[in-house]
């Protein structure tokens, strides 16, 4: 069996491989999740039943929150099928109308709600295509739209099937929810902190001339144009 020192640095060596491999995407995840540790517990010296045990205790502490994980996934997916969501993003969409500061709100209002499965697949498939038409009209920068999606999930996470959260639990061997008790003042915190970075990104925007070209100025360009500027 291998030495601390050894099992420490065959440990980074797999994480770095699996970091690379999955950066290169060339293959699925799952299998380098699953064949790279067996291969770096091989090479440390662990037969094939002492690798079975490391596997049945890790897939102990690890299912249900995995389940929940999948539930949560599985049960918002399905509510955004049906529409759950379409009239809240709707009136949020509408009430922000032209105004820059109210159109940052709404998405971070939107990226909040859409994050609630602890997906970023369907947070960026709800709140993107619904505002981005919105900041192409009002002349707003795109990239902060993504950050204000990237605010909204780092507070969202906190959630009982968030990432953070699943790992800790995994960790410390304890009940995702009795995790998220303690952490619902620190969320409450940050929500209020995400509806204040929306509100400051979009004063930049208003600082930068963002907002609806007024009619008289199209007016005139549209003359320029066809008058050839003369």
């Amino acid at each position: 069996m291998a030495s601390q020192t050894m099992l420490a640095l065959v440990g980074f060596l797999m994480i770095i491989i699996i970091v690379w491999a999955l950066i290169q995407g060339k293959t699925n995840p799952v299998p380098i999740f699953v064949v790279v540790p067996i291969v770096a517990a091989l090479i440390c010296g662990f037969g094939p039943a002492q690798i079975f045990k490391f596997i049945s205790a890790g897939v102990g502490k690890t299912w249900s929150t995995a389940v929940l994980f999948i539930f949560s996934i599985i049960y918002f997916s399905m509510m955004g099928d049906v529409g759950l969501f379409d009239p809240m993003v709707n009136w949020l969409v509408k009430k922000a109308g032209t105004n820059i500061v109210m159109v940052t709100v709404a998405t971070a209002c939107v990226a909040v709600i859409s994050h609630l499965d602890g997906a970023l697949a369907s947070t960026l498939l709800i709140t993107i295509p619904a505002f981005l038409p919105i900041y192409k009209k009002l002349h707003m920068r795109p990239v902060v739209i993504c950050a204000i999606i990237g605010a909204a999930m780092s507070i969202m996470n906190l959630l009982p099937w968030g990432g953070p959260v699943a790992r800790c639990a995994s960790i410390l061997n304890l009940p995702p929810e009795q995790i998220w008790r303690e952490l619902i003042p620190l969320q409450g915190v940050g929500l209020v902190i995400v509806i204040a970075f929306a509100v400051y990104m979009g004063i930049l925007e208003k600082r930068r001339g963002a907002g609806p070209v007024p009619t008289g100025k199209a007016a005139e360009l549209s003359e320029d144009l066809l008058g050839g500027g003369g």
